[in-house]
């Protein structure tokens, strides 16, 4: 894949544009795994992709909308209620998580450990 400068019509998020010139695979066939695995995406990752919140797509009659939204938890400044939802051809999903950012422990065994917090 070759990245090329493309037009975004002004838009402040990401477009990633995918070709369909695989030298073994015909352009129909790239088309349909490409598709297939957009209906077919596995959501749990958003759960640890911060900076990725919604996913939209859009092929011939299908399309998808993946989404994430967290809320921090009030009596707990660790803990937060995460919802990851799909859409996919006006039927909508959602599965709900308490996602705990937790201080991770470093250092070898015969150190004093040291903590660092993630996100």
């Amino acid at each position: 894949m070759i990245p090329i400068e493309i037009n975004n019509n002004n838009h402040e998020k990401t477009l990633i544009i995918l070709p369909f010139d695989h030298p073994k695979r015909t352009s129909k066939e790239v088309f349909e795994i490409i598709r297939n695995k957009l209906e077919n995406l596995d959501l749990k990752p958003l759960l640890f992709l911060k900076n990725i919140e919604h996913i939209k797509w859009e092929v011939i009659n299908k399309h998808g909308d993946y989404f994430k939204k967290s809320k921090k938890v009030n009596r707990f400044s660790n803990v937060s209620k995460t919802i990851i939802v799909s859409e996919l051809n006006g039927i909508r999903t959602g599965e709900k998580y308490l996602v705990i950012d937790k201080p991770v422990k470093l250092g070898s065994l015969k150190g004093e450990p040291q903590f660092e917090r993630l996100l």
